[in-house]
């Protein structure tokens, strides 16, 4: 072999294992709302996995093979929880080889809440489950109670955007440690993220406040994190688990109850059948609003979390209100 063969050869090497060396760490996560604040954390560095693509909600998902593998590849997997996206569960145990898996429901700074009809006090969740065999990342965070279990814990977090700022702070120290090179990069743009949220939460506040107090009804009660934020009164419920239709005496309940108020709002989401929401608005002369928490009609990526929420909040304006 000649010289400048070799110098090409070992030049190549070497080009190849320096891009192996500042390459992005591969990232995967869930739901459209977290992929969206792992992307702004991310910025130019790397783009993440989103594993529930298109219309399917993740309380009722199945796992897929596809799936499987972006898990087993994984630098780093970022999920809401068990609660939440519980078709995932047990295939973090196993699955992941070389992940950091981080749970944003542990996630220090994030605040939980029970689901309604559990309890009736706010806390700061103190995980009390056994911690899985594989790398997860458990912050201590011990306000609060200590006796809920996981299962009683509403995992619609993200919807409080106090919540999402403490979500990129964690993710970005995630990823910092994965990848050094670039970790006052991830730092930095977690910071500008959050302080994204104080402006977009004075915009939300301000297109809500007509509406503060008044009644309305949700065909999912997933919505308590953003009704808490921003001020809205507690709404009845059609259903607490999107999972189970209502039985046929809190139908009736709730046809007298929406018959009883003057041109009551309901308000469902995409993924969820309309056909009981579509008879009890027909029924009371009512609204039917639709309410995208998962961010589903807009484009993955940084700017859809902003979206998301004024898109709530326009939502819930116009069916509360009539506008």
């Amino acid at each position: 072999m000649s010289r400048s063969s070799l110098f090409a050869l070992v030049a190549t090497f070497l080009a190849a294992t320096l891009a192996q060396a500042f390459a992005a760490p591969k990232v995967v996560t869930t739901i459209r709302p977290l992929h969206s604040i792992v992307a702004n954390v991310m910025g130019d560095v790397g783009s993440p996995v989103l594993l529930l693509d298109g219309a399917t909600s993740p309380h009722t998902a199945t796992f897929k093979p596809s799936q499987a593998q972006f898990l087993q590849d994984a630098d780093a997997v970022f999920w809401i929880g068990p609660v939440m996206e519980t078709f995932l569960a047990n295939s973090l145990d196993t699955i992941p080889q070389n992940a950091v898996v981080k749970e944003m429901m542990e996630a220090k700074g994030v605040t939980t809440l029970p689901l309604r009809g559990k309890h009736d006090h706010d806390h700061d969740h103190s995980h009390s489950k056994k911690k899985h065999d594989h790398d997860h990342d458990h912050d201590d965070h011990t306000k609060g109670n200590d006796d809920l279990s996981e299962e009683t814990l509403d995992g619609h977090i993200w919807l409080d955007p106090q919540n999402a700022a403490a979500m990129a702070l964690a993710i970005a120290e995630t990823l910092a440690e994965k990848d050094a090179a670039n970790a006052e990069t991830y730092r930095a743009n977690a910071k500008t993220f959050a302080a994204s949220l104080k402006p977009l939460s004075e915009e939300v506040a301000a297109l809500l406040k007509e509406v503060s107090g008044q009644t309305y009804f949700v065909q999912h009660d997933a919505y308590q994190y953003f009704e808490k934020r921003f001020g809205l009164a507690q709404p009845v419920p059609v259903s607490i688990n999107p999972q189970t239709r209502p039985g046929a005496a809190s139908v009736r309940a709730l046809r007298e109850r929406m018959a009883q108020a003057e041109q009551p709002c309901l308000l469902s989401e995409p993924q969820l059948g309309s056909a009981l929401a579509d008879s009890l608005v027909a029924d009371s002369g009512g609204r039917l609003g639709v309410v995208d928490p998962l961010g589903q009609n807009h484009e993955p990526g940084p700017a859809l979390y902003a979206a998301l929420l004024r898109d709530m909040a326009a939502s819930f304006k116009a069916c509360v209100d009539g506008s």
